[in-house]
């Protein structure tokens, strides 16, 4: 049984008409959200890589969690011809990402940084933009395809209040701030996977890696930076630095409210429908 058959059995893909091309026809049946975005594909999707995703866009729409995002940038795409690997699924017609001295881009992987200067501008402001993510109920989620162990920033920004992460520094530990000036910190052995930072209160915050906590505790809030959320380095006061080698293949920003599992699960199976997927 081919591949598109299998997941089309286990109900992960819509039943569609292909063309003599193998491309999705017009009018096909993706859910609402997930046409949206397809129609900003200047060079559309194949008929797998527009099945996995519509799956993915449908289990998130279904559980709640979509409409628990201000910001979902999927670098993992078919293409970047057109910056389609840059649109904000949440918000397709709206602003894209930026890419700064070109982070290079692989086919259904995402973005890799090169540790001197290159980076993505997400411009993304959650002081600006958050309408779900504020001070004491955001959430944050990235996920890597590579294990490195380096003294960088994969993300964030920094003012008087902070929000970032470290996936795996020079000492082998990962490092996040949410909204807040302390470190949440503990030992990483491998730098790849589904990340997701919740803060769900005025003193509460917690880190998952694979759907599995790597840590909690009752650090305080102290506001949200009015600053653009850099990935593959860290926005410093307006200024990046601590520039990332990994290959980044999505990154989002949202409410305490979403379901860690959820969304990790939902991720991790369409990777795993274009075979790159990682997570156990």
């Amino acid at each position: 049984m081919s591949l598109i058959k299998s997941l089309y059995s286990a109900g992960l893909v819509h039943k569609v008409g292909l063309g003599t091309k193998g491309l999705i026809k017009s009018g096909s049946p993706f859910p609402t959200e997930y046409k949206a975005i397809y129609d900003q594909y200047t060079t559309k999707p194949n008929s797998l890589e527009a099945n996995a995703w519509s799956a993915f866009v449908k289990t998130l729409v279904d559980s709640g969690d979509w409409n628990e995002l201000d910001l979902l940038l999927i670098f993992a795409s078919h293409i970047n011809n057109d910056s389609e690997a840059l649109i904000d699924w949440i918000n397709p017609e709206g602003d894209k990402a930026s890419l700064i001295n070109s982070p290079t881009f692989t086919k259904n992987e995402g973005f890799t940084g090169n540790g001197s200067n290159a980076y993505i501008n997400t411009n993304y402001n959650p002081s600006v933009d958050g309408v779900k993510y504020s001070q004491n109920s955001a959430s944050l989620g990235i996920y890597c395809r590579t294990n490195v162990q380096e003294s960088i920033f994969d993300f964030g920004l920094s003012a008087s209040s902070k929000t970032y992460g470290q996936l795996r520094n020079a000492s082998g530990n990962y490092l996040f701030r949410i909204n807040d000036s302390s470190n949440l910190s503990g030992v990483n052995s491998d730098s790849r996977g589904m990340y997701i930072l919740k803060r769900t209160g005025a003193t509460a915050r917690e880190a998952y890696k694979n759907k599995v906590s790597l840590g909690s505790d009752s650090a305080s809030s102290s506001g949200v930076a009015n600053l653009d959320f850099y990935v593959l380095s860290l926005n410093n006061n307006g200024s990046p630095t601590g520039y990332s080698t990994k290959q980044i293949a999505m990154f989002f920003a949202g409410s305490a409210n979403i379901n860690v599992d959820t969304i990790t699960d939902a991720f991790e199976t369409a990777m795993d429908a274009l075979g790159k997927g990682l997570a156990p």
